[in-house]
């Protein structure tokens, strides 16, 4: 990430290193979200509570900037925190689980060790020296997913340590700072040419999987339009009305104003030490797709570019927003995975609100029944082959990702319109 991180040990408040050794993913975070993502955005600025509050507290009198511009920041530890207990023991039996797993998976084991050597090489972690590999501080679990060939390394910052408390349970979640998805993705399709971009993030010692880093990370963003933001204007709109996590999008009606914004855009950021990359454009002569190194290679074949944008599915060159079947050869039916999989229908702006609907049925029932997780009756495993089935057409659908809007438009009417049989 473009900031630095120091990490404080608990005992003493001092610098201390994170060691990296291992946990298990949740279903109620993607479940959750499935059934909140549809709630309209509040209109007005909630208040923060006490704890976000001394959170932002924290981040505005501890944050500060180093030479290169790169933002530094602290861990925000309650102040009322518990006691935390040893956690080497634990991380140690993790790891041994996971080297386990490794031996009998050739690729997954190839795959692992390239992480960790890239992530060594980029200075995101540095190898314990002895005399700081006593019980002191926090051992930091991890364990591997793959997914289409490819891995993603899981941080578990909930690990409980011996006296019951993880690391964090005694750090702030922090205030929200991201935009809401809905007003993201409406964004996005207001003008006729946009950009996308991914911030790159370096991890040293704060990392994913710790309670505040999507905190940390999108207030130190917020940090930099506060702190450059009235250097390049044309750079504001594309932080506070397209950004998400580490995506910003922005938009113009013409080309050059596009790339006057995406320059802009990019060096704002770098001077955060924000680099930018993965660059995509709906128009084939963005400048960032021809200029940027770490484009070319993925957008070599612009008629058939394709990308993610705010979650969606989009396909830049027709400009068209997609609904893909992910689960193309899907496990055996269990309660599990039909609450796995129904979680992954994602569609804030209603898109397809017919088919997310009777997933929440269908979901509805499941819990209803109060069964086991083999113990499905055969109406709900009938139900739910059916809606796979059914599932898979949504790929037929292609969405105009432009609505037709222009700048100077001072007016939008909406109109509905209803069936009749």
């Amino acid at each position: 990430m473009g900031c630095s991180w120091t990490c404080y040990s608990i005992a003493s408040l001092k610098p201390a290193h994170q060691h990296h050794l291992i946990s298990n993913s949740h279903l109620h975070e993607p479940v959750t979200r499935f059934w909140d993502v549809e709630e309209v955005p509040s209109t007005h600025q909630e208040s923060l509570s006490a704890e976000e509050a001394e959170c932002e507290a924290h981040f505005i009198s501890t944050h500060s900037r180093d030479s290169s511009g790169r933002y530094i920041v602290r861990l925000p530890f309650k102040s009322n925190a518990p006691p935390l207990g040893h956690s080497k023991g634990i991380a140690q039996r993790s790891l041994a689980r996971l080297l386990n797993r490794l031996s009998h998976q050739p690729e997954l084991h190839r795959l692992y060790q390239d992480f960790l050597n890239e992530y060594e090489s980029m200075g995101h972690m540095e190898k314990v020296q002895p005399q700081n590999t006593s019980t002191d501080g926090y051992y930091l679990p991890h364990y591997g997913v793959m997914r289409n060939n490819k891995i993603r390394v899981v941080f578990n910052g909930s690990s409980k340590t011996t006296s019951g408390y993880t690391v964090n349970d005694l750090l702030h979640t922090g205030p929200k700072t991201q935009n809401d998805i809905f007003d993201v993705q409406l964004y996005v399709r207001r003008h006729h040419y946009i950009f996308t971009t991914d911030v790159e993030y370096e991890l040293t010692t704060v990392t994913y999987g710790t309670k505040p880093a999507p905190y940390l990370s999108d207030r130190a963003l917020q940090q930099l339009l506060l702190d450059e933001g009235h250097l390049f204007p044309l750079a504001k709109e594309p932080f506070e009305q397209g950004s998400y996590v580490d995506d910003i999008t922005g938009g113009a009606d013409d080309l050059d104003s596009l790339n006057a914004i995406a320059t802009l855009v990019e060096e704002m950021c770098l001077r955060g030490c924000f680099p930018l990359s993965k660059w995509k454009s709906n128009h084939p002569d963005f400048f960032k797709l021809h200029s940027s190194p770490s484009s070319c290679s993925e957008t070599h074949e612009f008629s058939e570019s394709s990308s993610k944008i705010v979650g969606l599915a989009w396909q830049c060159a027709p400009d068209l927003l997609k609904f893909t079947d992910q689960s193309v050869q899907r496990p055996a039916i269990s309660k599990h995975t039909i609450l796995s999989e129904t979680a992954q229908l994602f569609d804030p702006l209603g898109l397809i609100s017919p088919v997310v609907v009777r997933a929440k049925v269908l979901m509805q029932d499941l819990w209803q029944e109060k069964v086991g997780d083999d113990q499905l009756t055969p109406q709900i495993i009938h139900r739910w082959t059916t809606f796979c089935q059914k599932l898979s057409q949504l790929s037929l659908l292609a969405i105009p990702r432009w609505l037709q809007l222009r700048s100077d438009d001072t007016e939008v009417e909406i109109h509905g319109f209803s069936t009749h049989h």
